[in-house]
């Protein structure tokens, strides 16, 4: 799994920056542009967006949808990595997207994920001061968000179905072997990959300097939320934890 695990994180290296400092004005702006992503959505993926539309008139079931249009958004923002539609929907049942939808709620409400609107800036002080009242010190919000929020989600709602993904999708074998390393080394992960994390976005963000955690949130709390949204809440995941994988052995000194 090393060599596919290698190959996909530095094949992706060069579609990713690390943001700025965020602010709670950065998780306003995008619920803002969360609508001008929606809209431009079927411009920008044409193919995905027939699909998804083709498939609601087929499947008759929006939960199997849903969760099939997680699971190609989050490969897509994960590793780059164009997976059929009709594909990941025939791997899944309705019932998948309840635990899937259980696990990406707790993700997000999580205080670790949640606080300072979805920041993590250890050198603002006026930030410090509202992730102190929550948390005994900034290692503590890290290990909180790996141990409690992150770790959870990967292993029991997206891993599993990734797992299933690959029967009917090889070129699902790439995001699968770098979920599997994240959820093997988040007890070993330190405070600089979560900052990490909360900074990273695709380069078509950099104007905006807006990190994907904010687009996370503005797709969840969307309605009504269909299958774009899905797709959307699955790619910003996906962003987020690409900046978690194998850091330390692959990723490039300018991260």
């Amino acid at each position: 799994r090393a060599g596919v695990l290698e190959k996909s994180v530095q094949a992706t290296i060069d579609l990713f920056h690390i943001c700025g400092p965020q602010t709670a004005g950065h998780r306003r702006a995008a619920a803002t542009m969360y609508e001008t992503e929606c809209r431009r959505f079927p411009r920008g993926s044409p193919k995905v967006a027939a699909a998804y539309a083709r498939l609601a008139g087929e499947l008759h079931d929006s939960d199997r949808l849903a969760a099939g249009a997680f699971l190609v958004g989050f490969v897509s923002g994960l590793a780059d990595v164009r997976v059929d539609p009709v594909a990941a929907c025939r791997r899944l049942k309705g019932e998948d997207w309840g635990v899937m939808e259980q696990a990406i709620h707790g993700f997000i409400s999580h205080m670790a994920v949640a606080l300072c609107d979805g920041t993590f800036e250890p050198g603002d002080e006026a930030m410090m001061q509202e992730m102190l009242a929550a948390f005994p010190s900034t290692q503590a919000r890290a290990r909180a968000f790996l141990d409690e929020a992150l770790a959870p989600l990967l292993a029991e709602a997206v891993l599993p179905r990734l797992r299933d993904l690959r029967r009917t999708a090889p070129e699902a074998a790439g995001p699968f072997a770098m979920v599997g390393d994240i959820v093997e080394r988040c007890s070993v992960l330190n405070e600089d990959a979560v900052v990490r994390a909360f900074h990273v976005a695709r380069k078509g963000e950099r104007k905006s300097d807006l990190a994907a955690i904010h687009s996370l949130s503005a797709a969840w709390q969307r309605q009504p939320r269909g299958a774009v949204q899905c797709h959307h809440i699955g790619m910003h995941l996906g962003t987020m934890c690409w900046a978690l994988v194998g850091m330390q052995e692959f990723a490039s000194p300018k991260f």
